[in-house]
């Protein structure tokens, strides 16, 4: 069943079968790197380029009404390319953590621990494991406190569900008005795939919240609880 509520199941059907054809050209061209012995470099570049084509097919997937089952695939497929690509953007290293959480993938396996920045909340998503966090150091700080802070915060049990889902539903689209996604369903270019907070679900499953708090909560992957 169709989860989004901008764009129709034609629109994400097509935007699938488009972005498939573009990963299949880019796999071929990097087997063509790999097999030539080309540059590290030009093959990490295009490892990073197929890691976006699979984060926003992913993205779609779940737009589109997926299971999680299929989700997960294009979840491993896509850490073989991020694992692989020699530097993470911060949104990535977030994304990346936060959906392993969610797929109960160690967080420690998906990711080199030389790819995690010192950031409060990235270090204490790479540490959960067995259902527990260890928390950041005492002298951690956020990188990006105005789009982190709530996520810290319930983390640190300092807000509850309903704050987390407040956030979500009322100021976390705004809050990241910077992102390269942000109003992406109002272009015409057809690169909208959806605005899901991944991390607040993977916040809400470390604190065992319950899932009927984020019900009709906009922008909250409920599915993935």
């Amino acid at each position: 069943m169709l989860r989004d509520c901008r764009k129709t199941q034609d629109y994400f059907e097509r935007y699938l079968r488009e972005q498939e054809t573009r990963i299949v050209r880019f796999s071929k061209k990097l087997e063509e790197l790999v097999s030539g012995q080309k540059p590290l470099p030009k093959i990490q570049q295009c490892h990073r380029f197929l890691s976006g084509l699979m984060h926003d097919k992913f993205y779609a997937q779940y737009s589109l009404g997926c299971e999680k089952s299929i989700l997960m695939q294009t979840f491993q497929a896509y850490l073989l390319h991020v694992q692989t690509q020699g530097s993470l953007t911060y949104q990535e290293v977030l994304d990346t953590l936060s959906l392993a959480i969610l797929f109960q993938v160690a967080p420690q396996s998906a990711l080199p621990a030389a790819y995690i920045p010192q950031d409060a909340l990235l270090q204490t998503l790479y540490s959960y494991q067995n259902g527990r966090t260890e928390g950041a150091p005492e002298d951690s700080k956020l990188l990006f406190p105005d789009t982190t802070s709530v996520f810290m915060e319930t983390l640190q049990e300092k807000r509850s569900a309903e704050d987390l889902r407040e956030y979500i539903q009322t100021q976390w689209y705004e809050d990241n008005k910077e992102s390269a996604w942000f109003d992406s369903d109002k272009r015409t270019d057809d690169t909208y795939c959806g605005y899901w907070c991944f991390e607040g679900a993977a916040v809400a499953l470390i604190r065992k919240f319950e899932r009927n708090t984020f019900s009709n909560c906009r922008f909250f992957p409920i599915d993935m609880l």
